[in-house]
């Protein structure tokens, strides 16, 4: 499946704590309400050998790709309704290609270089399990995520914390060296190319600055990898 492009703007607010952050999301002109409850969501990131996606994003490309493995609920243990994303970058439009996979099961000391091979396997014949070939799982990551909506419905907020960072190395992937940032938090804007003209008056309102910052090449940067 894929889902229709769309602009994303992050904001890492250092010195405002989550609680903060909500109170300054509820009481902003565009009048945001939570939309789902918090939930943990999971990813399995995945690179080549030398870890190219990972360079094209520090090197600031103007298109970019993340392949991971997304999915909800408690990080260890049998995992319900994996699915294997695709996500495009062009510039500040996003879109991803999504592909549902079987349910499986993660392990505190499991070895993950299975996982590119069953997610590969359980796609049809095509680009995207091309795509696949010959790359490994490069780190775990894990938060937790709060949906906010304005009230016309255009702009969707959501607020990460407590970032956990799990880095695999290639000559021993498993689950054993972790960093979890419980200090700060991630807001990012989500909306439709054709708001564009909207969001700058929408992020006025905010008291901190447009942030270029990926989850991916922060979670390799701290693992040193």
């Amino acid at each position: 499946m894929t889902t229709q492009k769309r602009h994303e703007r992050k904001f890492v607010p250092q010195n405002y704590p989550p609680p903060l952050l909500e109170h300054l999301i509820r009481t902003h002109p565009a009048e945001f309400r939570e939309i789902y409850a918090e939930r943990r969501v999971n990813n399995i990131y995945f690179d080549t050998q030398r870890t190219q996606l990972y360079r094209d994003s520090i090197e600031g490309n103007s298109q970019r790709l993340k392949i991971r493995l997304r999915w909800y609920g408690d990080l260890i243990g049998v995992v319900h309704s994996p699915q294997l994303e695709f996500k495009w970058k062009e510039n500040h439009t996003v879109w991803k290609e999504t592909f549902p996979l079987e349910s499986l099961s993660i392990q505190p000391h499991c070895n993950v270089s299975t996982i590119a091979q069953n997610c590969r396997s359980q796609l049809p014949f095509g680009e995207h399990r091309e795509l696949l070939h010959g790359i490994q799982p490069t780190l775990v990551n894990s938060y937790l995520r709060k949906y906010f909506l304005s009230s016309n419905k255009l702009f969707r907020i959501t607020i990460d914390r407590e970032l956990l960072f799990i880095p695999l190395r290639s000559f021993f992937p498993t689950f054993l060296n972790k960093y979890l940032d419980r200090l700060t938090p991630i807001l990012e804007i989500k909306y439709s190319q054709d708001d564009e003209e909207q969001v700058a008056s929408l992020t006025n309102a905010f008291p901190f600055r447009l942030t270029r910052h990926s989850k991916y090449t922060r979670g390799l940067d701290e693992g040193y990898w």
